[in-house]
C-alpha cells in the first residue's frame, strides 16, 4: 500500500463513522467539542502519526480547528499503550506483508473499533476528562483546565 492508499481506506472508514472531511483533517462534533483526526507524515520513513485534538467549544468559535491548535491533544497510539507496536505498524507502510486489501481492512476494523468510539467518548465532557485523568500522554492547554473542572499540573 502507498501514501494515496493509506489516506484512502483510512478517510473511507471514518466516512463510514460518520466523519466529516475538511482539507487533511477528519471532524465529528458534538455539542461541547469538536474532535479533529489528522494524519501527519512522518519526516523520516513512510509511516504516518494519527493526532488526535478535542477543541472546546466555550473557549472559541472555531468551525474547522486544525488538531495541532485544539486545546487537548495525544497522539493516537498512546491512547492505547499495551497496543502501541501494533497501531504504529499499522500507519507505517515499511511494515507488515500482508496485501493492501488486508492493512485497509486492519485500518477499518481498528476506526470502527477502536478509534472512532474514543474520538465520540471525547465529545462528553465527563468521558474527556476521565480519559485526561487517567494518562499523562494528553497535552492540555492551560486555558482549558477550568472547563474540563481539573487542575493544572505543578
Amino acid at each position: 500500500m502507498d501514501n494515496a492508499g493509506l489516506k484512502k481506506a483510512f478517510g473511507n472508514a471514518l466516512r463510514r463513522e460518520g466523519f466529516t472531511r475538511k482539507g487533511g483533517d477528519w471532524y465529528i462534533r458534538g455539542d461541547d467539542t469538536i474532535v479533529v483526526i489528522n494524519l501527519q507524515p512522518n519526516d523520516f520513513r513512510s509511516a504516518w502519526y494519527v493526532n488526535v485534538g478535542v477543541w472546546i467549544r466555550t473557549l472559541g468559535d472555531e468551525p474547522w480547528p486544525k488538531s495541532h491548535k485544539c486545546q487537548v491533544q495525544i497522539r493516537v497510539p498512546r491512547l492505547w499503550p499495551l497496543r502501541m507496536d501494533e497501531i504504529d505498524a499499522l500507519f507505517d507502510l515499511e511494515c507488515g506483508s500482508g496485501s493492501d486489501d488486508e492493512r485497509a481492512a486492519a485500518l477499518s476494523g481498528f476506526v470502527t473499533q477502536d478509534l472512532a468510539p474514543a474520538c465520540r467518548a471525547f465529545l462528553e465532557r465527563k468521558s474527556l476528562v476521565d480519559a485526561i485523568k487517567g494518562d499523562e500522554h494528553f497535552w492540555v492547554m492551560l486555558t482549558a483546565y477550568a472547563w474540563l473542572g481539573l487542575e493544572p499540573p505543578g
